[in-house]
């Protein structure tokens, strides 16, 4: 599939044929940016009875294009070589849907303070302010959605790495990863049981996926990537209720491909074989925004002479 053809002097064939652009993530965010200035200038020149048309038949098409480019994704996909490991790995990191205290980690509290707001899963209906947010992840996600970004937004933009600095070294922050670590020690290690020590990750990943026409990744294995180990257990905990497009979407086993979404209540989290099981996201139809962390360990017998990576692809925040 492609969005349209361009010249390439170094990609044309020798019949001198356009090559087509192939369809990706990047270029999907891009012509989604793009669709809502064209459509825009036509709510301004025609109003905005034009403009909702045209915007709502353009989403659609956008949607095709990506359900197909993630079903080539998952028909491409074969199940990875992995070395022998530990036969109680593969039980404890079966999908498992897990519940925690939410008194004495109140996650849901503490979001709302690193992502400034009392209403998470609405965050998409704020009014924004020139401040930008003190969260990288959340001013990423509404780029990422789409969302028309005020002018003041724009040096946390351009200095991305002071930015995630200064969120680190701010309280609720600070806060989140000592609750966070508790949670692990007091959670997840007795989770993974059989006299393990645990190498967990930190910090977790933090993410926020707004409604939007577009997804966040392809369909994907963490092994596919040099920074991950195979041993790796997954555990995804979302703070706010995920159910149906705006949730993380699996297969139960590797190359099972019986994918479907994990649907969950705050206070819930889910334990799984992300390092060898397909996972990967929808574009968000609900009216909901998905904030949720997730973060992997590693029992401490199954490293070996392995070296942690570094993925320049990825960010903490």
């Amino acid at each position: 599939a492609a969005f349209g053809e361009h010249r390439d002097d170094g990609a044309t064939g020798s019949s001198g044929q356009l090559m087509l652009e192939e369809v990706s993530h990047d270029t999907l965010e891009f012509w989604s940016a793009g669709l809502q200035m064209v459509t825009g200038d036509m709510a301004r020149q025609y109003g905005s009875r034009e403009r909702g048309w045209v915007a709502d038949m353009l989403r659609r098409w956008l949607e095709v294009e990506l359900e197909d480019q993630q079903s080539a994704a998952v028909a491409e996909a074969v199940p990875p070589d992995v070395p022998d490991m530990p036969r109680w790995l593969d039980e404890v990191r079966r999908e498992t849907v897990l519940r925690f205290d939410v008194e004495k980690y109140p996650f849901d509290l503490i979001f709302n303070d690193m992502f400034e707001t009392s209403n998470l899963a609405k965050l998409h209906l704020a009014n924004l302010e020139d401040l930008p947010p003190l969260c990288p992840t959340l001013l990423r996600s509404y780029h990422a959605a789409g969302v028309r970004r005020p002018r003041g937004w724009r040096q946390a933009v351009r200095r991305q790495d002071a930015h995630v600095r200064r969120f680190r070294q701010s309280g609720p922050f600070q806060r989140f990863l000592a609750v966070y670590r508790a949670f692990v020690n007091e959670v997840i290690l007795p989770v993974v049981g059989h006299g393990e020590e645990l190498l967990f990750q930190c910090p977790p990943t933090l993410r926020c996926q707004m409604p939007s026409v577009i997804a966040m990744g392809s369909p994907h294995r963490d092994s596919d990537f040099d920074a991950h180990h195979g041993a790796e257990i997954n555990f995804w905990v979302p703070v706010t209720k995920v159910w149906g497009s705006n949730s993380l979407q699996v297969e139960s086993e590797p190359g099972k491909q019986d994918f479907h979404p994990l649907e969950l209540e705050y206070g819930e989290f889910v334990v799984f074989n992300g390092s060898q099981c397909l996972h990967y996201t929808m574009p968000n139809s609900t009216d909901s925004v998905r904030v949720s962390f997730d973060f992997r360990v590693i029992p401490k017998s199954a490293v070996g002479n392995w070296r942690h990576s570094v993925n320049p692809g990825t960010t903490s925040e």
